[in-house]
């Protein structure tokens, strides 16, 4: 592995990276050329790097995908996949799979950001305006009626008193819930904390629910793709059952493969173990028919993606309404506990 350059790409640049080759491959370019010129046209000091350090492996006649694979910064999948295509000479038509492929996953990390993002958001501002009316505004109305305090009844001054506590308690549950959040996130960035996450997830039901299509969407996007580029159906469910992390789908890949080995059709074997079902299992039985199970897959892919796009907006949307009512709540009862004082005063007073 390159010392310079030890972060793997994302998604969104081995989707882009595989799109240049592809579009260069369709141009009648050949890899060698293919490469320099990628290098040559690189801004980004990183990536011209590592473009440049595959532009030496090509031109020492390596194999593109032993080349990717020196540099230990792109997925195992992907170069194995790039494997094939050189193999098969389908090389052009993998490449444009694979940038289709990383595309859609980044999309899919993208929208998880989004719906993480906006609520956290929302949540550190719940916590500031709860400082600020802890900190700064409660304290100048209680400076105020404890100098009156003979003007005001008792219920309201301990309404005010209980507001006050409320107010701090629920400020350092706000901040310590942040904390949490935090510590998640720098969790999830290693692989054996994305795994604790990814458990804790599969407790909760709709969390559950989301992860499952999620995983969904991510084998029928690798079976497009893998029996797109020539694999058989047996050696495609053993490849993507290693790309796979949810258990569940997981192990019902396993029980697929097992039907496929003994002679059965891969689309009764995913339909038999629940991985593809209803109307989208009889779409496979018509692609499998008519020769274009890839195709099925792939519109299958984008159907899924609808569904994860729609049900990540809909739990965001629970989110920010479930904070945005605790937060109106929270104020009001302080604004309350400041007001009824404030209404007892000037009744003592006309």
């Amino acid at each position: 592995m390159s010392e310079r350059r030890k972060k793997r790409l994302s998604a969104s640049e081995i989707s882009a990276f595989c799109e240049q080759i592809a579009l260069l491959l369709n141009g009648g370019i050949p890899i060698y050329e293919g490469t320099y010129i990628m290098y040559q046209e690189m801004e980004q000091k990183e990536l011209r790097k590592l473009l440049k350090e595959i532009d030496t492996y090509v031109k020492e006649n390596i194999p593109l995908y032993e080349a990717l694979e020196k540099t230990d910064v792109f997925p195992a999948y992907m170069v194995h996949m790039v494997k094939i295509g050189e193999t098969t000479g389908k090389l052009e038509e993998v490449m444009t799979s694979l940038a289709k492929y990383y595309e859609r996953e980044a999309s899919v990390k993208l929208s998880i950001k989004n719906v993480v993002f906006y609520p956290i958001m929302m949540f550190i501002m719940m916590g500031i305006i709860l400082l600020v009316l802890v900190v700064k505004i409660l304290p100048m109305f209680q400076n105020v009626f404890r100098e009156l305090d003979s003007n005001i009844s008792k219920s309201s001054s301990n309404l005010m008193w209980a507001s006050m506590l409320v107010g701090k308690v629920v400020a350092c549950g706000v901040f310590i819930v942040f904390a949490i959040i935090i510590a998640l996130v720098i969790i999830n960035k290693t692989k054996r904390g994305n795994e604790m996450v990814c458990q804790a997830g599969n407790h909760l039901p709709y969390v559950r629910r989301i992860m499952y299509r999620i995983g969904i969407g991510k084998f029928v996007s690798a079976m497009s793709l893998m029996i797109g580029s020539g694999l058989a159906n047996e050696e495609a469910l053993e490849l993507v059952r290693g790309l796979i992390d949810h258990p569940t789908i997981k192990k019902r890949i396993g029980m697929c493969l097992n039907t496929v080995k003994d002679n059965g059709s891969l689309e009764d074997a995913l339909r038999d173990n629940k991985l593809i079902t209803g109307m989208n299992g009889r779409m496979l039985s018509v692609g499998a028919k008519t020769g274009v199970l890839d195709v099925v897959f792939e519109k299958l892919s984008q159907k899924y993606d609808q569904e994860i796009e729609h049900s990540l907006n809909g739990i965001s949307t629970v989110i920010e309404t479930i904070l945005v009512i605790s937060l109106s709540a929270i104020v009001g009862v302080v604004l309350i506990s400041v007001m009824l004082p404030l209404v007892s005063i000037i009744s003592s007073i006309g």
